[in-house]
């Protein structure tokens, strides 16, 4: 019985969407389509969680010596500034919950952007309902020490950890992997690699 519908969005691609019925644990209970926001289907009672192309959003963990939630959210873009590829005035910031090492994990991204996308679907009668990294669909293999790495035709998305993972373009991505692996502490054991069976890596 499906649950959910989840929508895949990148906003580089010439077909943005990619869409599926899912059930309780996350499997897929219909085929998966593409196409663009004319194409995709009201959500007919479903709730809807779009997954955003992580080109767009950007991952983040910060230190802030406080749980009061309201101070927190006033913290973090000044604790992040140095970080971030806009000005504090253009970007959202969303914080997850406090970690176990007292990290605030935040998720960044251009305010124009997500306002323009969230009333796109809107205006298509689509209501979303939650909003994440699309590498955060990825499997975390950090309990285990490993990362997962899956190369589509336009880049690369890396999963590093419960809340953190990057994307990059598939041109750069081996050089962008190597120094990720580097700076890690501590560095993968192994990464788990996902791609399309007729990908020619």
């Amino acid at each position: 019985m499906a649950d959910r519908l989840l929508i895949h969005y990148s906003v580089e691609s010439e077909q943005p969407l990619s869409w599926v019925l899912v059930n309780e644990q996350g499997q897929p209970v219909s085929a998966i389509q593409q196409g663009t926001l004319d194409d995709a289907p009201p959500p007919a009672g479903y709730k809807t969680t779009l997954l955003m192309s992580s080109a767009s959003i950007q991952l983040e963990t910060v230190q802030i010596p406080t749980n009061n939630l309201n101070r927190q959210r006033l913290a973090a873009p000044f604790a992040l500034e140095d970080r971030l590829a806009s000005d504090i005035e253009d970007t959202h910031f969303a914080l997850g919950k406090k970690l176990d090492n007292g990290l605030i994990p935040v998720a960044t991204i251009d305010k124009q952007l997500l306002d323009t996308t969230l009333e796109s679907f809107k205006q298509a009668g689509i209501k979303i309902d939650g909003l994440f990294a699309d590498v955060l669909a990825l499997p975390d293999e950090s309990t285990n020490n490993g990362w997962s790495l899956l190369v589509t035709e336009q880049g690369g998305l890396v999963r590093s950890g419960p809340f953190s993972g990057y994307y990059c373009d598939r041109d750069n991505l081996p050089l962008v992997l190597s120094s990720l692996i580097k700076q890690a502490e501590p560095a993968p054991e192994f990464i788990t690699l996902l791609h399309r069976d007729d990908d020619n890596l």
